[in-house]
Parts: C-alpha cells; structure tokens; sequence
C-alpha cells in the first residue's frame, strides 16, 4: 500500500509538471517573448524556448503528451485512494471529475482543426484571444478534477462521507484524549487549501480580478471555520458583496487620497489593520 501511495505521488506529480508547464510556464514565455529578445539580446531567446519546450514535453507528439497528462494525473489519484486504508467507501470517480475530464477531452478533440481554420483565416489578435481562452478552459478543467479527488479523498470541501468513514476508524480512546488535549487547534489541511487556492486563482483570472474579494472570503471562510478556540469552533459571517463595498470605499477611494497624503503608508494600514478590523467583526463562536 505505501508503494501504491508514493506511485501515485509521482504520477500526479509528473502529470502536473506537464500541466503547469504547457498552460502556465510556456504561455508566459511566450508573451515575454519579445521583451526578452531586447533586453537580452546577446542570447538566443528561440533556443532557450526550444530547451523549455522540449522540458515539458514538445518533444513527445501532441496527443501523447494532452492525452497522457491527464491519465497520470487521474491515475494517480486512483492509486491514492486505493492505497488509502482508512476510506472504507472507495470511490474513483465523481461529478466534478466527469465534468472535468470531458471538458478536457472535448477541447483537445477541437484545438487541432479549429487552429487550422484560424491559421488560415483569422487575425493574429483573434488567435491570441482564442488560444488564452483553451488556455484558461484546459486549467478549468485540471482544476474540477483535482477538486473532484480532494473530495473523494475526504480530506477537501466538507465531504462528509469520507470523513465520516476516517472518523470511525478512530477508537473511543483516542477521540476523548483529542478532545481532552486539543482544546485550542486548526483542522484545516494542506490539500483543502490547495484545493481553494487553484479555484480561487481560476476565478480571478477569469473574472480579470474583479471577484478578489469573494476569494478572499472563501480562504478566510476556510482558515477561520477549522479554528477552534477554548473548545468553541469559530465562524466566519462575512460575504463577498460586503467586502467588495468596504474594498471599494476604504481601500480603493481612501487609498487614492490618503496613500499620497501618508507616503504609501496607507495601504499597509489597510491590508494589515483596517481589513482584519472587518474580517474580526465578522467573526464569531459557531452555535
């Protein structure tokens, strides 16, 4: 079982290697492509590129590398929860997951004609446009089915069937001395703050950053819900809409007036007391 947890770890690993690679690290590449050329203009930027292609996979042919991708990341999830012993209800596949992997598949069956025809008949700005936009569906879809596993893995997003099974696996015993010792503690996990901090980053690339404050509210929803003080869980009231109206007038309005008048300083005042004054106000114990 151990062998199957570290294979699935390295599987998802090489797949999000791939991932990150072909729709992050080489498109930002590509649009620093020019500037690099001038301000470097000793080096040969086109060889450079062909290294870091040939990094992350140019070499292979395109629907080894789209396709197998997704199989590694998908397997390795698959091996993850297989080596899992405490999930008495396995599951390999949800929604989220189908939703995902459909998606995925749907754009690399249209990229390739529909490129063509663009080649072919659009403009260079259309083009761009279209390539950030399967760019951003691609990471979409990544995004549903690494949510979807988290899930599945009872460790992301409240599923309760699956923390209901690693619960039972728990003595008696050893759930009073957790209640005993761990009066004051945060229950949160590493991959429940992956799994928001790639949705979070989604929507604000999609929304161009206009919804920065309902993620703020999803991540501080998360860190504060699984902080437990004194034995009383806290909870988080605040919203998105009202952290928009409080960012619009206090930090945006007041900072174009006040940061000139205090030096710059206004801003650090803002992000470090006047932002914490609100996230506290909206603040209280879970009944």
């Amino acid at each position: 079982m151990k062998n199957l947890k570290i294979l699935g770890k390295v599987l998802i690993g090489i797949g999000l290697f791939f991932a990150i690679g072909r729709n992050v690290i080489l498109p930002i590449f590509n649009m620093l492509f020019g500037r690099l050329e001038r301000v470097i203009s000793w080096v040969n930027i086109i060889r450079i590129y062909n290294v870091v292609n040939n990094i992350f996979g140019g070499f292979l042919p395109y629907w080894v590398l789209s396709y197998g991708t997704i199989v590694l990341i998908i397997g390795g999830f698959i091996l993850l929860i297989k080596s899992n012993e405490k999930i008495t209800n396995k599951k390999y596949i949800s929604p989220l997951v189908i939703t995902g992997f459909v998606l995925y598949i749907i754009i690399q069956l249209i990229i390739p004609p529909l490129f063509k025809y663009l080649i072919e008949n659009a403009s260079y700005n259309m083009l761009g446009i279209m390539n950030i936009a399967f760019l951003l569906l691609e990471i979409a879809s990544f995004a549903l089915i690494i949510i979807g596993y988290i899930k599945l893995l009872g460790i992301g997003f409240g599923n309760k069937e699956n923390s209901e099974s690693l619960s039972n696996t728990q003595s008696l015993a050893e759930r009073k001395a957790d209640a005993d010792q761990e009066k004051s503690y945060f229950d949160g996990g590493f991959w429940q703050l992956v799994g928001w901090s790639l949705l979070g980053g989604l929507v604000l690339v999609i929304t161009l950053g206009i919804a920065l404050p309902w993620v703020y509210c999803w991540i501080t929803r998360w860190r504060l819900n699984h902080t437990v003080i004194g034995g009383k869980r806290l909870q988080f009231n605040g919203t998105g809409l009202s952290l928009f109206g409080h960012y619009i007038l206090r930090g945006w309005l007041l900072g174009l007036i006040l940061t000139p008048l205090t030096l710059g300083l206004y801003p650090f005042y803002y992000y470090s007391i006047s932002l914490k004054k609100w996230e506290t106000k909206n603040t209280s114990f879970s009944v």
